[in-house]
C-alpha cells in the first residue's frame, strides 16, 4: 500500500503559525519576568508564582478539553482559546499589582493549552499515518516561535517602548491570523463512542516510560526558559536587558 504524500495544506500552515504564536508568548514569560519583579519589588518565590499560575492552567486545560470541544466543536473552542491567551497577556501588560500579574499568567496558561492540544489532535487527524511529520514541523516553527520572544523583550526595552511591547505584539498577531484563517474548518471531533472505546485500551509500559522521560525534559527546559534571564542577570552579570535577549540563544539550540 502506497502513502499518500504528506500535503502542507492551507489548514496545516495555519496550525503551524497558530503554535508558534502560543509558544511566542509562552516563552516572553520568563525574559520578561525580571523586569516585572524590579518593577513591582517582588521576590524570587512571588516571580516564581507567574510560571506556576501559567502551569496550573496548563492542568487544568487538560483536564477540561475534552468537555469543551463536546459541548462547543473544535473550531469554536479553538479559535476562543487563542483570544483567551490574548486575553491574559494584554491582562499581564496592563497589570500593575502582583495579583493582577499572577492571574494573567493562569489566563494566558489555561485557554493557551486548550489550543495547543487542539493543535496536536487535529495535526494528527488531518496527516493520519504522516503526522509524524506535521508534529515535526509544527514544533520547529514553534521552536521559532518562542526564538523571537527573548529579542522582542530586549528589544523593545532597549529602544525605550519598554518590554510590555512584547505580549501586545503577540496579540496582534493573533488578531492577524484570526483574520487569515477564521473560516478555515477543521476536523471533526471524534465521537464519545469512539473515546469510550479507546479507554477501554490499557497504555502499555512503554507509554509511562516515554512519559517520564517527557515530564523529566520539560521541567528541566522550563527551569532554564523561566530562570534563564534571571539568572544571566543576578549570577552572571549582565544588564538585564541584555540577559532577557540572550535567552534567545537557547531556543535557537532548539531548532538546530
Amino acid at each position: 500500500m502506497i502513502t499518500p504524500a504528506f500535503n502542507r495544506d492551507r489548514f496545516t500552515w495555519m496550525a503551524y503559525w497558530m503554535l508558534a504564536y502560543f509558544a511566542y508568548q509562552q516563552a516572553a514569560l520568563g525574559p520578561l519576568v525580571p523586569f516585572l519583579r524590579g518593577e513591582l519589588h517582588l521576590s524570587y518565590t512571588v516571580g516564581g508564582l507567574h510560571l506556576s499560575a501559567f502551569s496550573a492552567g496548563m492542568i487544568l486545560a487538560g483536564l477540561s478539553v475534552n468537555r469543551l470541544v463536546q459541548r462547543w466543536g473544535r473550531r469554536r473552542v479553538f479559535w476562543a482559546s487563542g483570544a483567551g491567551m490574548a486575553v491574559g497577556a494584554l491582562l499581564l501588560v496592563l497589570g500593575h499589582h502582583v495579583i493582577l500579574t499572577i492571574a494573567a499568567s493562569l489566563v494566558m496558561g489555561l485557554p493557551g493549552t486548550v489550543m495547543l492540544i487542539l493543535i496536536q489532535a487535529t495535526l494528527s487527524d488531518r496527516h493520519g499515518e504522516r503526522r509524524a511529520i506535521a508534529l515535526t514541523e509544527s514544533n520547529v516553527i514553534a521552536s521559532m516561535g518562542a526564538g523571537i520572544a527573548p529579542l522582542m523583550v530586549g528589544g523593545l526595552q532597549r529602544i525605550g517602548i519598554g518590554w510590555r511591547g512584547a505580549p501586545v505584539v503577540g496579540a496582534l498577531v493573533w488578531v492577524f491570523l484570526l483574520l487569515r484563517f477564521r473560516r478555515e474548518p477543521m476536523p471533526a471531533n471524534v465521537s464519545e463512542s469512539q473515546l469510550g472505546a479507546a479507554r477501554q485500551i490499557p497504555l502499555p509500559p512503554l507509554y509511562w516510560i516515554y512519559w517520564a522521560v517527557v515530564f523529566l525534559v520539560v521541567s528541566v527546559e522550563w527551569c532554564v526558559i523561566f530562570w534563564g534571564a534571571d539568572f544571566l542577570e543576578n549570577n552572571v552579570g549582565l544588564g538585564r536587558v541584555t540577559a532577557a535577549t540572550l535567552m534567545s540563544v537557547f531556543f535557537l539550540a532548539m531548532v538546530i
